[in-house]
């Protein structure tokens, strides 16, 4: 049973101390037994950190007590794509901290950096509904998250006198962290424009110029610079992503390697499966953009790509690697005619159909797992590849991607 919580984000009041931990001179207790008939149930709140020290003391804690941490980087205004990554970290990980935060660096200033929406409470609700059904029937010993006390810290939690304890008291295996962008960006200045911005950038050359980065110059600097503070604030042991973000996870794991980090390595960076609607549409926070209508229209992208891998797939099973003459081109043109068929459709649809809705192709690419580069000529058998693209939906821009000759986690 989910027990839901109800955070409390006044920021009025003082942080103060609740309980102190060895080596921290901060903690805030977590212990919130809720009755329910003959027993009781631990309802686990979600720790809201802001500020670096308070998560090093979180994170210096965990480390003590030889407890593996798992980050899930988000921008907010989650979707169940987001809360399946949670899921994963913490049925692998004692503890996961999600990361919230809108990094303006990978926002062009023609980008709508103001209009992302930021929804805390609602986020928090909903990761509410991924903390575990703990009752007094639970044993510590088989849920390693129960026996860490006092790792939650939480600049939102007034004072309160120390409660006695509680043995169905539990603590969250879930925190966020939160940060302004004055923590993230310490030397402030220019953050969208980046010809006036002065600092640290990080910059993954050589990968970060194609698809996603043509129709967004600065988005894999953007990333890559937040991604790494993140990694250097939270130094977790796995990092989750998602597949629909293929090009940015692929890049980070990259990006990991060549700086030679250690939270996470490169191995223990996850991408995992793409979570979609019925209609196969890829969930992301920006659907939120798009009208009744243009969700009609949306899952196109989906299709078209996916018409590209069943030509694939088709040759691939007919025919022997030397009779195989499909090419890169061949899978472009696929998807593409998918997009332009359902432009002409849309020409006389009704309303209902989608009619009226603009749909404009950005991309459509196959590229290499591991170099970027664009696939061409002809294809063959065992290579790994990404089918990948980009369309507009009315003012809405979104990608989606699959994969060809090999599986995420």
């Amino acid at each position: 049973m989910i027990i839901p919580f109800r955070p409390c984000l006044s920021t009025s009041a003082p942080f103060s101390p609740f309980r102190p931990i060895p080596g921290s001179s901060t903690s805030i207790s977590l212990d919130v037994p809720i009755k329910r008939g003959m027993g009781s149930i631990a309802a686990p709140r979600i720790p809201v950190i802001r500020t670096l020290p308070q998560l090093r003391r979180w994170r210096q804690e965990a480390r003590e007590r030889k407890l593996e941490v798992g980050v899930v980087p988000t921008m907010g205004a989650l979707h169940e794509g987001h809360l399946n990554l949670v899921r994963a970290s913490m049925t692998r990980h004692p503890l996961t901290v999600m990361t919230l935060f809108v990094n303006p660096m990978q926002f062009a200033p023609t980008e709508d950096l103001s209009s992302y929406p930021r929804q805390l409470d609602r986020d928090l609700s909903l990761l509410s509904t991924t903390l575990p059904s703990l009752s007094t029937s639970s044993s510590s010993s088989t849920n390693p998250s129960r026996s860490v006390r006092g790792l939650g810290i939480s600049e939102h939690e007034s004072f309160r006198p120390n409660p006695p304890q509680s043995p169905t008291a539990v603590e969250s295996p879930l925190v966020v962290f939160a940060p302004s962008p004055e923590v993230m960006y310490p030397l402030k200045g220019e953050l969208q424009d980046l010809g006036r911005h002065k600092g640290v950038s990080v910059d993954v050359k050589g990968w970060a110029e194609v698809m996603e980065g043509a129709s967004r110059p600065q988005f894999f600097k953007g990333v890559a610079t937040v991604c790494t503070k993140l990694f250097n604030a939270v130094e977790p042991d796995h990092a989750y992503f998602g597949q629909k973000d293929i090009q940015q996870a692929l890049l980070l794991k990259i990006m990991v390697q060549d700086l030679l980090l250690s939270h996470p390595t490169s191995s223990n960076l996850h991408i995992l499966p793409t979570t979609r609607a019925p209609s196969g549409l890829a969930l992301s926070s920006r659907n939120a953009y798009l009208s009744k209508f243009e969700l009609l229209v949306a899952p196109v992208l989906h299709r078209a790509l996916s018409s590209a891998v069943d030509l694939y797939n088709s040759t691939t099973t007919s025919l022997s690697n030397e009779e195989n003459q499909v090419t890169g081109e061949d899978l472009v043109a696929s998807a593409t005619r998918a997009i332009l068929d359902e432009q002409e459709r849309l020409l006389s649809a009704s309303e209902d159909d989608g009619g009226g809705v603009e749909l404009r192709l950005d991309y459509v690419e196959v590229f290499d797992k591991h170099t970027f580069e664009p696939v061409r000529g002809k294809v063959g058998t065992g290579r790994e590849m990404v089918v990948a693209g980009a369309v507009w939906v009315g003012t809405t821009r979104l990608i989606d991607n699959l994969l060809i000759g090999w599986e995420v986690d």
